[in-house]
């Protein structure tokens, strides 16, 4: 309670409301953050931070175009401001604003070189506007950086299976899954490309395998897409009644 004292006590308090802020969107109650940041800008219009977390606050009420305005806010009461930079960039790619996310990660990178998430996000961008080389280099510095970042591995191991190259999906598909074994996307993407380029049984029985543990693993929402996979490759092991059984699952 003791920074809703302070706050009560010296409504002037800038910092004490930053930090009520950042508690009440750890409490997950955004719209009590938005109020406390709004009431920090007020007496600190100048301070970036407060603009940076009233735009995460922002994004977990859904209001992703306030947000993004925020963000360039804080951008514009200081250049150098990193994290909303980054954050710029995250919600320009939630958008499928790639060329817009390229330009902020690339800016982010620049003030930050050694934070991966920016890499991994600048990659993102890169592969959706089809610079393949440059993307790679950004996922590869990632996990240079963080070796265990298995999102950016698997992010990697998709843009070489959607560019024809299933020996190096494969490869970095189970990297991902040597850093976290239960990763069911890894999984169930692995399994596809296995499957797909499989015409040795090995290949398919393990793709079969991997399908399986991935549908158990996936969350509710994303189960028909691995019990598709499942089906796909049991029918490529010639298991046409059990294939049939997971597509009507």
């Amino acid at each position: 309670h003791h920074f809703t004292l302070a706050a009560q006590i010296n409504r002037k308090d800038y910092e004490a409301l930053f930090n009520l802020g950042n508690i009440r969107r750890l409490q997950g109650r955004p719209a009590e953050a938005i109020e406390a940041y709004q009431r920090g800008l007020q007496q600190a219009p100048w301070w970036a931070a407060l603009w940076n977390n009233l735009g995460l606050a922002l994004i977990e009420m859904g209001r992703t175009n306030d947000a993004m305005a925020v963000f360039r806010e804080a951008l514009t009461r200081d250049k150098n401001h990193v994290e909303a930079a980054g954050n710029l960039g995250f919600l320009y790619l939630r958008m499928a604003h790639p060329k817009d996310a390229a330009d902020a990660f690339q800016e982010a990178v620049r003030r930050d070189p050694r934070h991966a998430p920016f890499h991994h996000g600048l990659a993102c961008a890169l592969a959706s506007l089809g610079r393949t080389e440059e993307a790679r280099m950004h996922f590869r510095e990632a996990v240079r950086l963080v070796p265990d970042f298995v999102e950016a591995m698997r992010a990697h191991a998709d843009l070489e299976a959607l560019l024809g190259h299933p020996e190096e999906a494969v490869i970095l598909y189970r990297q991902a899954l040597a850093a976290a074994p239960d990763d069911w996307e890894a999984m169930n993407n692995l399994a596809y490309v296995l499957m797909a380029q499989g015409t040795n049984r090995p290949d398919v029985a393990e793709a079969i395998a991997l399908a399986q543990r991935a549908s158990e693993l996936a969350p509710e929402q994303f189960r028909p897409s691995c019990l598709y996979t499942l089906a796909q490759t049991l029918a490529r092991g010639g298991r046409m009644q059990e294939a049939s059984v997971a597509a009507e699952r």
